[in-house]
């Protein structure tokens, strides 16, 4: 039990990396609630939320009995009714959802967040809820019909295949955050206690049109080890780097899971150097930060490398030095001597 609750306080630590800048759901999702004014029904969620321009909106969620196909991905399908104290808007449609109104004691069905940094509140709908991830689904508001437009789509990660999807669906979101200063919404899906998903979506100037931009994708890969795969989605959609790592060192007392989600988020943000290898001949692309883990390659004097964090534990840097046409991804992800690079 105590090595679990280590190796989850771990990865909670990892997340805050990407949320340093970011504002939270837990932060936002209650600005406006004024819950002693709503209407209650029996069977229904029934919350009361007030704009920022005064208006309270009624928002009731109720089971319409309807059931999806079995291969769908949430069984349930639910319907929203969204009403303005004021008369002015009078809206209802439906969503899929795995869990129904009747957990409402639980589990909040619906809330208001500015979505899309327009200033203005956007409906959010919780479509799932398990033991680490919060699942949602959000319609944006929109100022021109003074009402909230449909249920948000992008064509986010196929999971299965690992590339972009060829449609877009309804984005379901995880845990999201979001960061006001790029603009971007960041997905954490949870696997277990040391394993994590996150996905990197940005919005056009409009604020209306999603796009995935990156995908960091951390598994357990069995037999002792995590599995690390970092995907750009803002050119081609290119796998950048596929590594593994024993477990105890990539959360071992250094703490390496750190520095490669701040590699990651670093990459994302832009914040990359192209360095030569200098002052030897030739120098060793290792796998981990210590003289004796294994050599991915030999780089010679010359050779250019992105450095992605400089001044790691004990001098190394971590850098992607390009992995060759035998590779899958575009990169190999490895430490060098800070020494070695001009």
């Amino acid at each position: 039990m105590k090595k679990l609750a280590v190796f989850y306080a771990l990865v909670l630590l990892a997340l805050t990396v990407f949320t340093a800048n970011a504002e939270t759901v837990a932060e936002t999702r209650d600005a406006g609630f004024v819950d002693e004014q709503t209407p209650r029904r029996e069977g229904a969620y029934c919350r009361s939320f007030r704009r920022a321009d005064g208006s309270v909106l009624d928002i009731v969620v109720t089971d319409t009995g309807k059931r999806n196909a079995p291969e769908a991905r949430w069984e349930n399908v639910l319907s929203v009714s969204v009403t303005s104290r004021d008369g002015s808007l009078n809206q209802q449609f439906e969503y899929d959802s795995a869990e129904t109104p009747l957990a409402e004691i639980e589990i909040d069905m619906a809330w208001l967040d500015d979505m899309n940094f327009d200033g203005c509140s956007d409906l959010v709908l919780c479509s799932a809820m398990g033991a680490y991830n919060e699942f949602s689904v959000f319609c944006l508001w929109s100022p021109e019909t003074n009402c909230f437009d449909p249920v948000t789509a992008c064509h986010a990660f196929d999971m299965e295949n690992r590339t972009l999807a060829d449609e877009p669906a309804p984005l379901e979101l995880v845990n999201y955050g979001l960061d006001g200063t790029h603009r971007q919404l960041i997905s954490y899906g949870k696997n277990g206690y040391a394993a994590h998903i996150d996905e990197f979506f940005a919005w056009d100037d409009a604020g209306k049109t999603l796009r995935l931009l990156a995908v960091y994708d951390v598994y357990d890969a069995e037999d002792g080890k995590m599995g690390e795969r970092f995907y750009d989605f803002s050119g081609q959609g290119e796998l950048l780097w596929d590594a593994l790592y024993p477990v105890d060192w990539y959360y071992g007392d250094t703490e390496p899971f750190a520095d490669h989600a701040e590699v990651a988020a670093a990459w994302i943000d832009g914040q990359r150097l192209t360095r030569q290898v200098a002052n030897t001949n030739w120098v060793n692309l290792r796998a981990r930060d210590t003289k004796a883990s294994e050599s991915l390659a030999q780089l010679n004097a010359g050779t250019e490398v992105q450095v992605l964090k400089e001044n790691c534990a004990g001098g190394w840097a971590l850098v992607l030095s390009d992995s060759g046409e035998a590779q899958e991804s575009k990169y190999q992800i490895g430490y060098i001597w800070n020494e070695y690079l001009k």
